[in-house]
């Protein structure tokens, strides 16, 4: 495999691709152990205000994984050749959206009631250290093989603001209504990135009971969410 880092991290294998990065399985012998590790590697020539924002998501997540076990562990950040590698614990059952289409929670309640627990739990500490997630979907928490724990991860977007006009990386049925763009009140005044994050947990606790979500977006122009 391809090695970066001053030799220091190999890659392995390509474990998953999502919209604005990739990640692969690696081995990070940075440290006397060298340990399996999962990196999530942005693209090449990627916009600088793209790369700040990767490293300021690296830095909170960093704080919150030392804050709460089911905050997936934040390892350390890589840049070479214009690219960032963000190296984390590796999780080798994937995300929720691989669980849910397993059925690992089909007519288990108790089973989501346990694992759900924590993940609040974990939001909870996030917005007690002042840190918001911002894109809390199912590709972004990880999930045991039987379903048991669930770990926050993705931070990329992570914001301190308790408030924030960004709309342009919102996009999904996990987004809250006030935090889209062509809603007045939140164009002139920003929306609140808690309850956000709250609304996105919410929306994926749905996900999980039903296997799909009650709507694609969060809008009266969806007839889904209009008759809501």
């Amino acid at each position: 495999g391809t090695a970066v880092a001053n030799a220091s991290l190999l890659f392995l294998e390509r474990f998953g691709t999502g919209t604005d990065s990739t990640v692969y399985r690696a081995i990070d012998s940075f440290s006397c152990s060298p340990q399996i590790c999962a990196v999530r590697c942005s693209p090449k020539s990627e916009p600088y205000a793209l790369q700040s924002a990767r490293r300021r998501g690296a830095f909170l997540h960093r704080e919150a994984s030392m804050a709460h076990p089911h905050i997936i562990r934040f390892r350390r950040l890589v840049q070479e050749d214009s690219r960032i590698f963000l190296l984390m614990d590796f999780c080798p059952s994937g995300n929720l959206h691989d669980a849910i289409q397993r059925r690992v929670f089909e007519g288990d309640n108790g089973k989501v009631k346990v694992a759900f627990a924590p993940l609040l739990d974990a939001l909870e500490e996030c917005h007690r250290l002042g840190i918001y997630h911002q894109n809390i979907k199912l590709s972004n928490i990880l999930c045991s093989e039987d379903g048991s724990h669930l770990w926050l991860s993705g931070f990329t977007y992570a914001t301190t603001d308790e408030t924030s006009p960004n709309y342009r990386y919102l996009s999904g049925p996990h987004v809250s209504p006030e935090s889209l763009q062509r809603v007045p009140y939140s164009v002139a005044r920003g929306f609140s990135t808690a309850k956000n994050d709250i609304w996105a947990l919410g929306i994926i606790l749905l996900g999980i009971l039903t296997g799909s979500y009650p709507w694609t977006l969060a809008d009266c122009q969806v007839e889904s969410f209009r008759k809501y």
